[in-house]
C-alpha cells in the first residue's frame, strides 16, 4: 500500500484560532488516515480543511458548502465532481511557467493569513491575465480572496509594481478591469463586478454561494529558480513595452526558459537558441560575436541591432553566457519600432537576472570531456531593515573543452545587479555586464573541395600560438513610475564598450578546399576592434480601458548612437601544410603585421533617433490589435584612413500592423504586417558607405494553446523582402574586409513550434522550419536565383524530458534532443558551395535526490556525427560540430 508523506507549514508567530484549529485537525487527519487509500485521504483533508477553514471566516457558508462525497463506481471520489479540490499553490511566473494548474469554473479560495490593510511590502506583479496575477498576488500576500471564474474570465489588468500595502495592490491589480472588491472581514475579500452594489469595501454581507469551492493550499515557498518548463506565457515589456500574452499578440514569438537551457547544458547563446524554428547557427570565426542566421538572414558585426539586452540595443562583441540572463525571446518578422535597429527576419532580446526580493544562492560546477570545465554562482538578497533594496550577483567561469587542437578559450563573467523600490510607485534597477576572454578563439577550417571535413583530419589547422583576448563592459539602468489612472514613465539607458585582439596562423586553401593531395595554405592574420556604444529611450504608458477591454497605448523616443575602430593589418603566406601532418607550428613572422599584404583600417560611426506611437488594443473580447507608426533618422560616417570621411543621412518611416482574432478559447488566428530598417556597416572599396538595409514581412498564423493551456503550438507562414543587402566584393580577396550593395532576398516558409507539457511529467519542444530563399537582385553575374547563405531548406529540432519521480524515484529526470539541418549554401560569391545536412542526437539525465541538491549528466553527439556546424566556404573559416563528449554538473540551492 502506497504511504503518503504529508507535509504543511504554518507559521510560529501570530497565529490565529482558526489557524490552529486548521493545523490541529490537519494532524488528526492524517494520523487517522495513515494507510488509507489515497483517494480517501485527499478528499478528508479536502472536505476537514476547507470546512474548518470557512466555519472560521463565515459559519452561514460553510455550512451552506458542506456536503456528502460523490463517489465512483470503485467508492473512490467521482473525477467530475463539482466540488472541493486542493491544489499545491504552483503558478506560472514571467520567467517561464510551473506545471499547469486545473481549475475549476467555480468560487475560489486563495487561503492566505490575516493582512487587510498591513505593512507595505514590495510586489512586482506583470500585466496581463487577471486570473493569473490573483494566483500571483495571493502567493505573495496571506489574504482570502472569494471570485467566480465567470467574472474575471478574460479580463486584463494592469499589474502592480512598486511597495504597496496588500489593499492598495489589490486595487491597483483591478484598476480598469471593471472589478470592485469587499472585505467580508479582517481577511476575506470578495471580487464583485462593479457595479454590483454590494462590491464596496466596508460591506459585510454574506458572500453569494456557488455550487463550487477551490482550496488553494498553503506551501512552502519553491526553491528559487525551480523548474519552469518549456514554456512562457508572458512576453517581457523590455521587448513590445506592453508585457502580454504571447498567444494574444499577432506576431512569431519564442521564449527559451531556464529549464530549457539547463537541462541541456547550453554556454552560448547559439546553443540555447538551437530550439527555435527558423533559427540557425552561423560560422563564428575570427571576432567570436554570437553570430546566426534567422528565417534565412544572416546577422553581422555590420548590423547593429540583430542582439538585445533588455530590450537595447547591443552593438558589441561577446560570448553570451545563458546563466546571465533569465530567459531569451526571439521576435521574429520586422519589428522597427522597437528602436529602428531590426533586421527583417527579427532579433533576439536576452532578459537579464535582476534582483528579486527573496534570499538565495545558487552554485554549480562540473566537468566536461576534452578538458572543459565550468563554475557558476548566482546569489540574492534583500535587507531586512530595507524591504525595498535588493541586490544580485551572478558569476560565471567557463573553459570551453578543446574538441579540436588549438582552439577553445576561458572567460569570466560577471553580473552585479541592485534594484531599490520605493513606497511611492517609483523602481529603478541598476546592472553591470563585465566579461574577460582569453584564449586561442577558433579562426575556422578548410574542408574538402566537397564542403566536408577532410578524411582523417583530427585538427584545426592552427597554430599553436594563436592568441585572443577580449573584454567587454557594459552599465544598463531602467526606471519607472507609476502615475494615477494607468499611466507610467518608463526611462532605461545602456553603455557598453569592448575591445579584441586577436592573431592567429591558420589553414586555408585558395582553390576551394583541401584537394586529393592534401596540401593546404597556411596563412598569418592579425587585428583589434574596438567598440563603444550608447541607448537609451523614454516612454510614456497608458492603460485603460477600451470597450470594457484592458488596452495600453505608448509614445516616446530611444537614440542609440556607436563607434567602431577597426584595424587589420591583413594576412601574409607562411608556406605549405598537408593534413598528413596537420599540425600547424610555423612562428609568425618577426616583422609581421608590417609586411602584411591589403592592410587596412576603418572608423565607423552610427546615430539612430527615433519617435514612435505604438499601442495594443483590445476592442472586443478576443480581438487584440497591435499597431505602431515610428520615424526613424539615421546618420553613418565613415572615416579613411587618409583623413577624409564619408556620410549618409537617412529617413524613413517604418510602420507595423497585426491583428488577433480568438475562434475559440485558447486559439487564435492572426496576421501582420510590418517594414524594418537597419544601419548598412560595410564599407566599399573607395570608403564611401552603403544605404542602410530595408524590409517588408508579411506573416500568417495561428497559435493553440490545448491540454489546458500546458502546451502551446504556433504555426506560420511568412513572406520576407529584403534590399540592398551588402556581399563581398568579388573584385577583392574574401578577407578584405571591402563590400558591395545592391542585393536583394526574397525569403519565405513555413514554422511550426510547440513547447510545454504534453503530460504533466514530459516536457516537450519541438520545432520544424521550411525555407524558401531566392537572390532576386545582384550587381555579380549568376548570383541572381541562388539560394541565400547558410538557408537550409528543412530544419528540425525537438527535445523532451520525462520526470520520473512518481514511476521510479523522486527527483529522477531522463531527456533527449535530435537535432535535424539539411543542405546549406556558402555565400556568394561562393554560391556554388554547398554544405551536406546533418543530424546530432544527445541524451541527458538529471538526478535530484534532495530538495537543495541536483546531479546532471549530458551525453552529447552520441553518434559521434562528424558535420560542418558553422559554414563559411571551402577554403577555410569553418566551425565543426563538437565530437561525442560528456557533461557532469552538480548544483546546490541553499
Amino acid at each position: 500500500m502506497r504511504h503518503i508523506k504529508l507535509k504543511r507549514r504554518f507559521p510560529k508567530a501570530n497565529r490565529h484560532p482558526e489557524t490552529v484549529h486548521l493545523q490541529s485537525a490537519y494532524q488528526k487527519v492524517a494520523e487517522a488516515c495513515h494507510g488509507c487509500r489515497p483517494q480517501s485521504l485527499a478528499w478528508g483533508i479536502m472536505v476537514g480543511l476547507s470546512s474548518m477553514a470557512l466555519s472560521a471566516h463565515n459559519p452561514a457558508l460553510a455550512q451552506d458548502w458542506r456536503g456528502d462525497q460523490p463517489t465512483s463506481q470503485d467508492g473512490s471520489p467521482s473525477r467530475n465532481h463539482a466540488g472541493a479540490r486542493l491544489l499545491n499553490g504552483s503558478s506560472r511566473s514571467l520567467g517561464g511557467d510551473q506545471q499547469p494548474q486545473r481549475s475549476l469554473p467555480g468560487l475560489r479560495l486563495a487561503a492566505q493569513q490575516d493582512v487587510q490593510g498591513g505593512p507595505k511590502q514590495p510586489f512586482d506583479i506583470p500585466a496581463g491575465n487577471l486570473q493569473s496575477a490573483l494566483q500571483a498576488f495571493s502567493k505573495q500576500v496571506d489574504l482570502q480572496i472569494f471570485y467566480t471564474s465567470d467574472v474575471v474570465a478574460g479580463v486584463q489588468t494592469q499589474g502592480v509594481k512598486g511597495v504597496y500595502t496588500p489593499q492598495e495592490a489589490l486595487a491597483t491589480l483591478l484598476t480598469g478591469t471593471g472589478l470592485g472588491y469587499r472585505f467580508i472581514d479582517a481577511n476575506t475579500v470578495m471580487l464583485q463586478r462593479a457595479g454590483n452594489s454590494e462590491a464596496t469595501q466596508t460591506s459585510t454581507g454574506k458572500p453569494v454561494l456557488v455550487p463550487e469551492i477551490l482550496v488553494k493550499d498553503v506551501k512552502e515557498r519553491p526553491v528559487v529558480d525551480a523548474p519552469d518548463g518549456y514554456m512562457a506565457e508572458v512576453s517581457s515589456e523590455a521587448v513590445l513595452r506592453f508585457p502580454a500574452e504571447i498567444q494574444e499578440l499577432p506576431q512569431s514569438i519564442s521564449v527559451v526558459t531556464r529549464d530549457s537551457m539547463r537541462e541541456r547544458r547550453a554556454v552560448t547563446q547559439n546553443e540555447a537558441l538551437e530550439g527555435v524554428a527558423g533559427f540557425t547557427k552561423a560560422s563564428q570565426s575570427s571576432f567570436n560575436n554570437d553570430d546566426y542566421v534567422l528565417r534565412g538572414f544572416s546577422t553581422s558585426p555590420n548590423t547593429p541591432g540583430f542582439i538585445r539586452d533588455n530590450g537595447l540595443a547591443a552593438f558589441n562583441n561577446y560570448i553570451a553566457d545563458p546563466n546571465l540572463y533569465e530567459r531569451i525571446e526571439v521576435i521574429k518578422g520586422a519589428a522597427s519600432f522597437t528602436s529602428g535597429l531590426v533586421a527583417a527576419g527579427g532579433f533576439v532580446n536576452r532578459l537579464l537576472k535582476a534582483p528579486l526580493n527573496e534570499n538565495f544562492v545558487v552554485a554549480e560546477a562540473g566537468g566536461t570531456s576534452y578538458g572543459g570545465y565550468r563554475t557558476t554562482l548566482d546569489a540574492n538578497g534583500t535587507i531586512p531593515t530595507i524591504p525595498q533594496l535588493a541586490g544580485r550577483f551572478v558569476f560565471v567561469q567557463n573553459q570551453d573543452p578543446q574538441f579540436f587542437n588549438n582552439t577553445g578559450n576561458q572567460r569570466f563573467s560577471f553580473l552585479p545587479s541592485v534594484r531599490l523600490a520605493t513606497d511611492n510607485g517609483f523602481t529603478v534597477t541598476a546592472t553591470g555586464n563585465i566579461q574577460h576572454l582569453t584564449g586561442k578563439g577558433n579562426y575556422g577550417t578548410p574542408t574538402n573541395i566537397f564542403g566536408q571535413i577532410p578524411a582523417g583530419i583530427k585538427d584545426s589547422l592552427l597554430g599553436p600560438d594563436n592568441k585572443l583576448k577580449q573584454n567587454y563592459q557594459s552599465a544598463h539602468i531602467e526606471a519607472e513610475k507609476k502615475f494615477a489612472q494607468g499611466f507610467r514613465l518608463r526611462a532605461k539607458g545602456q553603455y557598453s564598450h569592448d575591445e579584441i585582439n586577436h592573431s592567429y596562423v591558420y589553414g586555408y586553401q585558395y582553390t576551394g578546399g583541401i584537394g586529393p593531395n592534401g596540401n593546404f595554405g597556411i596563412y598569418a592574420n592579425a587585428a583589434t576592434s574596438r567598440r563603444e556604444s550608447w541607448a537609451g529611450e523614454v516612454n510614456l504608458i497608458k492603460d485603460f480601458s477600451l470597450l470594457g477591454n484592458m488596452s495600453s497605448v505608448a509614445a516616446g523616443m530611444d537614440y542609440s548612437l556607436g563607434n567602431q575602430t577597426r584595424q587589420r593589418p591583413g594576412f601574409v603566406f607562411l608556406g605549405t601544410g598537408n593534413i598528413a601532418n596537420p599540425e600547424v607550428n610555423l612562428p609568425f613572422p618577426p616583422d609581421y603585421p608590417n609586411n602584411a599584404v591589403a592592410a587596412s583600417s576603418n572608423n565607423l560611426r552610427f546615430q539612430q533617433t527615433g519617435a514612435y506611437l505604438q499601442g495594443l488594443l483590445r476592442p472586443f473580447a478576443g480581438t487584440t490589435v497591435m499597431a505602431a507608426l515610428r520615424g526613424n533618422w539615421i546618420t553613418q560616417t565613415s572615416f579613411n584612413q587618409d583623413g577624409t570621411h564619408d556620410g549618409l543621412n537617412v529617413s524613413r518611416l517604418t510602420p507595423q500592423i497585426g491583428l488577433s482574432q480568438r475562434l475559440v478559447e485558447g486559439l487564435n488566428l492572426y496576421a501582420s504586417y510590418g517594414e524594418s530598417i537597419q544601419p548598412n556597416f560595410a564599407v566599399t572599396a573607395d570608403g564611401s558607405l552603403l544605404d542602410p538595409i530595408t524590409g517588408q514581412t508579411v506573416e500568417i498564423g495561428s497559435k493553440w494553446e490545448p491540454l489546458g493551456k500546458r502546451l502551446m503550438v504556433t504555426a506560420a507562414v511568412f513572406r520576407t523582402l529584403l534590399d540592398n543587402v551588402a556581399t563581398p566584393d568579388p573584385a577583392f580577396p574574401p578577407n578584405s574586409g571591402f563590400s558591395i550593395g545592391g542585393q536583394s532576398q526574397r525569403n519565405q516558409g513555413f514554422e511550426f513550434e510547440a513547447r510545454g507539457a504534453l503530460l504533466p511529467q514530459l516536457q516537450v519542444n519541438l520545432a520544424y522550419t521550411y525555407l524558401d530563399t531566392k537572390i532576386t537582385e545582384s550587381l555579380i553575374p549568376g548570383v541572381v536565383g541562388a539560394n541565400a547563405l547558410n538557408a537550409p531548406h528543412h530544419t528540425v529540432s525537438a527535445f523532451g524530458s520525462y520526470d520520473f519521480t512518481e514511476l521510479f524515484a523522486k527527483g529522477l529526470k531522463l531527456g533527449a534532443v535530435v537535432y535535424y539541418r539539411s543542405q546549406v549554401n556558402s555565400f556568394v560569391p561562393f554560391q556554388n558551395q554547398t554544405y551536406e545536412g546533418y543530424t546530432r542526437a544527445d541524451l541527458f539525465a538529471i538526478y535530484a535526490p534532495l530538495e537543495w541538491l541536483s546531479l546532471q549528466l549530458n551525453f552529447n553527439n552520441i553518434a559521434n556525427a562528424g558535420y560542418v556546424e558553422g559554414p563559411n566556404r571551402y577554403a577555410g573559416f569553418n566551425q565543426f560540430g563538437a565530437p561525442r563528449h560528456v557533461i557532469g554538473m552538480v548544483r546546490m540551492t541553499f
